[in-house]
């Protein structure tokens, strides 16, 4: 057989000289290396690299320091009056006597008025007060606020009560008996356990990886943030994939070309934080089973909207665990669940959950075996998380979802009687994202920084520029609220027609000058002006000399 072999391939390369079958060869190799090359992550090299040039280089170095100090000193001096000037300093140290109760209480009391923002907000505040549940949550936190399920022989029925909760989404989701996870402490958590649980897991048991690349989990852009944390917390390669310009689902053809023997996950959002579009689950779902890697649906900004759709009349692909490729899924319960700050359901597949846990068998304090990352947890949060949910119960969130997709159809509606916005995909759930449209052309930064001057709280976003709001709850109780919405969006697209050449001041000039930033430094450049923004916000009081001379002015 070898020697058949052997003389085929003699023959038929017998017409080639050496020179053209070594050329043929390394050609082969470098075609193969190209295959295999990650060129993002080259591109961020090659970034990282010229960033650093920039900032050590003799006279380089000095000239890049006068532009960056021309271009974004301003910006941050900007920034640290905004962050500092509707703030109360209390105490700059610790007090040397101890303060009574009753004045603490009334200074967190006024500090919570978060109703004072009324129905203006998109997102962050999600029902009302009057709905009774704050007064509900605190009575549960007075009777747990101590508990601590790390010792289960302590409260067992507090872990039996977490179960509970799993259950009940596991088949909100259409989960069988071999869904397991955990309550987490928040979204960003429930998407770094399913990332940690997927790297173990195919640590474990995927095959076909190899040792030569970083494992990695590829997402659509419009993933959430968190996952770009989980790559950079747990050493993976995090692989972007652009969106369809005409739905904004994420394109999975280029996502089916993106997953390679490596990949331990990808993601699809249902719906995504920016534009509310939900992803094509089904496909993703194939594309999962046919490269052997997990597929985590993001639906903590909407999942405890879209297991309810269907029974208010409002019909979604499947995106759940009917899909065989589905392997886990993240919903918070502290948005349209109405749970307080701080609650989120992460459920797993048994094959991968089973990573999930952290366990140490041989530390000298014993055994140790705890369901998620965190050591000690608050039982009251468990138990606000099951007995919300039991309180406001099935039909409840029926009825909240049907008031939510009523009032996002009417902002769907009013969006189209403004012919200078449009609506960016067609959103289904609970967020729509709008920009001024190409004829029109306006700043829409600047249109956020108006609607601001009228209480409004939106949502900038960027790449493309636009803005979006989150219907919630508290706003489906507002008789006049699209009355009031659309108003003031008409005032504020008139201003900015009367005003065309003015440029936005607050959040809307820190967008606009990230648009600015040169391509080839653009990612480097962002997270410093982050990183210095979070030493501004993390001070007591302004540091900067301009902005504490304009603070003591005002």
């Amino acid at each position: 057989m070898y020697q058949v072999a052997t003389q085929f391939f003699n023959r038929v390369l017998s017409g080639f000289s050496p020179l053209q079958l070594i050329g043929g060869t390394v050609a082969a190799q470098l075609a193969y290396k190209a295959i295999q090359t990650d060129w993002g992550q080259v591109k961020m090299d090659i970034q990282n690299n010229i960033f650093y040039l920039l900032k050590t280089t003799p006279y380089l170095k000095d000239l890049f320091a006068k532009e960056l100090a021309k271009d974004f000193e301003p910006q941050l001096d900007s920034a640290d009056v905004s962050v500092h000037k509707n703030r109360t300093v209390r105490f700059t140290e610790m007090p040397d006597q101890g303060i009574a109760k009753d004045a603490l209480l009334a200074t967190i009391k006024s500090i919570c008025e978060f109703n004072k923002f009324g129905h203006k907000v998109s997102g962050a505040i999600y029902r009302g007060e009057e709905n009774d549940l704050s007064d509900f949550a605190a009575e549960i936190f007075k009777h747990a606020g101590y508990t601590n399920p790390l010792h289960p022989g302590l409260f067992e029925d507090i872990r039996q009560c977490e179960n509970e909760v799993i259950q009940w989404c596991a088949k909100l989701m259409h989960g069988d008996n071999n869904i397991m996870g955990c309550i987490n402490d928040g979204g960003t958590f429930s998407i770094l356990e399913a990332v940690k649980a997927h790297k173990k897991w195919a640590k474990n048991e995927k095959s076909g990886m190899t040792r030569r690349r970083q494992p990695n989990i590829v997402v659509p852009k419009s993933a959430h943030v968190a996952f770009a944390k989980a790559a950079e917390y747990y050493d993976l390669d995090l692989i972007e994939v652009d969106l369809d310009p005409k739905t904004h689902k994420v394109d999975t053809a280029k996502l089916r070309k993106a997953v390679n023997r490596n990949t331990i996950m990808i993601v699809g959002s249902a719906p995504n934080y920016p534009h509310g579009i939900v992803d094509d689950i089904p496909a993703l779902s194939d594309i999962a089973l046919k490269n052997n890697c997990g597929l985590h649906v993001d639906a903590c900004l909407g999942g405890f909207l879209i297991p309810f759709m269907k029974a208010t009349g409002h019909e979604l692909p499947l995106f759940d665990f009917r899909l065989p490729g589905v392997t886990s899924i993240s919903m918070d319960s502290h948005k349209y669940g109405y749970v307080p700050k701080g609650s989120s359901i992460g459920m797993f597949r048994k094959k991968v959950g089973l990573y999930q846990a952290d366990f140490k068998a041989r530390w000298q304090g014993g055994l140790y075996l705890t369901p998620n990352m965190a050591g000690s947890r608050m039982g009251a949060m468990i138990l606000m998380t099951w007995a919300i949910l039991a309180h406001v119960g099935f039909k409840g969130y029926v009825q909240a979802t049907k008031d939510i997709m009523a009032l996002r159809e009417k902002v769907n509606m009013m969006f189209k009687e403004i012919p200078e916005l449009e609506v960016i995909g067609d959103p289904k759930v609970n967020v729509v994202a709008f920009r001024f449209n190409k004829a029109t052309n306006h700043n829409i930064y600047l249109l956020l920084e108006k609607m601001k001057e009228r209480g409004w709280h939106l949502n900038g976003l960027q790449d493309p520029a636009a803005i979006h709001l989150c219907v919630t709850y508290l706003q489906t109780e507002q008789t006049n609220f699209i009355e009031t919405f659309e108003s003031d969006l008409k005032w504020a697209i008139e201003y900015i027609k009367k005003n065309p050449m003015e440029q936005p001041k607050g959040d809307g000039a820190t967008y606009g000058a990230m648009q600015k930033i040169p391509g080839a430094i653009a990612p480097q450049l962002l997270e410093m002006l982050g990183r210095e923004y979070n030493f501004l916000d993390s001070r007591v009081e302004a540091t900067r000399p301009k902005a504490v001379a304009k603070l003591k002015a005002s």
